[in-house]
């Protein structure tokens, strides 16, 4: 990866880091880089961020980091991993898009209007917010 020094005209190599090297916590961190410019397109295209740390279903403690909506109003799951923890990531996917698979329209404009009261000083619109994203 490369700076652009325009001034300049010149590329100025950066060096390749990790999360871990520069003390980034997935948390406080990563996730909270995420959900400040998911609708700038940080992961490769515009994210409405509706919920975190979000774990709405039946009797289990697990909790996926960030669920938001596409350009398309498909539920997008986000999970965050700092480095390579050994967690089969894979199944952890599997598992939570699993869970997703039986939320309906009506639940995800509740699940966004508690995410809103919880986060936003103007909340009282949450269909607003979806056909204007």
């Amino acid at each position: 990866m490369y700076k652009i020094n325009k001034a300049a005209k010149e590329l100025i190599e950066i060096k390749p880091t990790t999360f871990k090297e520069i003390e980034a916590l997935e948390r406080q961190d990563i996730q909270q880089w995420i959900k400040s410019e998911a609708e700038n397109g940080i992961l490769d295209e515009p994210l409405l961020i509706i919920q975190e740390e979000f774990s709405d279903w039946n009797k289990s403690e697990e909790r996926l980091d960030l669920l938001a909506l596409d350009k398309e109003k498909r539920l997008v799951i986000i999970e965050n991993k700092r480095d390579d923890s050994g967690k089969n990531v894979t199944l952890q996917s599997i598992k939570y898009a699993s869970y997703c698979a039986t939320i309906k329209t009506s639940d995800i404009i509740q699940i966004y209007q508690e995410y809103l009261n919880k986060n936003e000083a103007n909340n009282d619109n949450v269909l607003t917010t979806f056909d204007n994203f």
